[in-house]
């Protein structure tokens, strides 16, 4: 909670030493609230680090080793859902956050197909959704999202037959945002097929 509210970001990243080893030591715990809490501590934390894009601090690269961590939750078959969402959530804040910076790269690059599989699971794909509406919020440009841009186009667009009301709104909202950012990387056939799909919605 405080991590979210931070006014002075300095005062938290003279812990990110301390708290960042804590932060991974509970996500090997074996009791899931444990876990999904020091993921959801992880997804604010890293805020602190990083408090815009011009003020990128050197502890930010305390996080690299989590994304280990979340590869291994979202690619897991045989863990509590409440731990799988919570690991999407984080990994949405925390690509939002660092996705423009050469070092992450490869760490973002090594959890996105994981990402992409989520977002296509029936059991998971609204937290997944949601975690995509993060990363295209973020103020900075991901490099590495231009590879997923054509599976979650149109998995979003296909998913816009849905009979639930709240999840297409939930999917249209994620189109727009991701339309407005990097509608200029989609590719033709996905922009294509997405207009096709809101015809429906506009006639």
């Amino acid at each position: 909670h405080l991590a979210e509210n931070f006014v002075q970001a300095n005062m938290y990243q003279q812990l990110a030493k301390e708290l960042c080893p804590l932060f991974l030591s509970c996500c090997s715990d074996t009791y899931y609230k444990s876990i999904a809490q020091a993921l959801r501590a992880i997804g604010a934390y890293v805020y602190t680090l990083r408090p815009t894009p011009e003020q990128t601090s050197t502890e930010l690269k305390e996080m690299i080793p989590v994304f280990e961590v979340l590869k291994a939750k979202l690619l897991a078959t045989d863990i509590d859902q409440e731990v799988k969402e919570s690991a999407l959530e984080c990994l949405g804040h925390l690509v939002a956050c660092t996705g423009d910076l050469p070092d992450f790269q490869p760490m973002i690059q090594d959890c996105l197909p994981a990402f992409v599989e989520r977002i296509k699971n029936e059991v998971t794909r609204s937290t997944a959704i949601k975690a995509l509406r993060t990363i295209c919020m973020s103020k900075v440009q991901i490099i590495a999202i231009s590879s997923i841009l054509p599976a979650v186009g149109s998995s979003l667009s296909q998913y816009l037959s849905q009979n639930s009301r709240a999840f297409r709104q939930q999917c249209l909202d994620a189109l727009v945002h991701l339309i407005r950012k990097y509608g200029s990387s989609i590719p033709t056939e996905t922009t294509m097929q997405i207009l096709g799909d809101m015809v429906a919605f506009i006639t």
